[in-house]
């Protein structure tokens, strides 16, 4: 994911089985704009390279790079990702439905841990971070668990993702296979030894508003069941 204001080198791989291409292009969109065209350059037999221009922190980008052969078949290949940092409530968008309005896209995020690694998960890194506009799960299928502590100040990278109905940014590594490092992960940048500050809220309150936050309800009284319970039960 570029920093704000990087431009993007993008390659793509184009082939077709009568070996003959007859025509490329991509194109470019920020914040769900018109699609502009912009250079696609000829590398070599199926090697081409064009470039995305940077973008302000949180500006939605997509690309797209189509190709056509000779006989008139045309296939699309499309991307997004967010440039620079985002805020969390920007990459917590739903639609009408209520699901992720950017399922898939990568995004850079910064907030303070409120929920360590190792509490809800022992074996795979599970934190839970907060900045000015929402919160949001952290999650990478990786033995063992990164160690991130409650406090910590961190920019995660990842891409978005829903999870059994719980939107989280899923920072496991997509090339997995060495030596091809993760584009993907967690970076702390400092800590305070201050405890998180849950929000007060009712029972009533609790929703996708509150999903991801720390939160604290007074007044609780149990009627069934025990405190704690098991994981799969706190994804309310």
């Amino acid at each position: 994911i570029p920093h704000a204001g990087e431009a993007v080198l993008l390659t793509a791989q184009i082939a077709d089985d009568s070996g003959r291409v007859r025509s490329t292009r991509l194109t470019f969109s920020a914040n769900e704009g018109e699609p502009a065209p912009l250079p696609l350059m000829r590398l070599s037999a199926t090697l081409f390279a064009g470039e995305l221009p940077g973008q302000p922190d949180g500006t939605l980008v997509r690309y797209c790079v189509t190709a056509e052969d000779e006989a008139g078949h045309v296939t699309t290949a499309c991307g997004r990702y967010f440039a620079g940092i985002t805020p969390i409530g920007v990459a917590r968008a739903v639609d009408a439905w209520g699901a992720p309005r950017y399922e898939g896209a990568a995004v850079r995020v910064m907030g303070r841990v409120t929920v360590d690694s190792g509490t809800f998960n022992q074996t795979q890194t599970e934190i839970f971070i907060e900045d000015e506009t929402g919160g949001v799960r952290i999650f990478e299928l990786r033995s063992p668990l990164r160690i991130v502590r409650s406090g910590d100040r961190v920019v995660v990278t990842g891409r978005v993702k829903s999870f059994h109905g719980l939107l989280e940014l899923d920072i496991t590594n997509p090339l997995p296979v060495p030596p091809f490092p993760s584009p993907f992960g967690i970076r702390v940048l400092d800590h305070s030894d201050a405890e998180p500050i849950p929000r007060l809220a009712r029972i009533a309150d609790v929703g996708e508003a509150l999903e991801g936050r720390l939160v604290r309800i007074e007044g609780v009284r149990i009627i069934q069941g025990a405190i704690p319970v098991s994981y799969t039960h706190l994804r309310a």
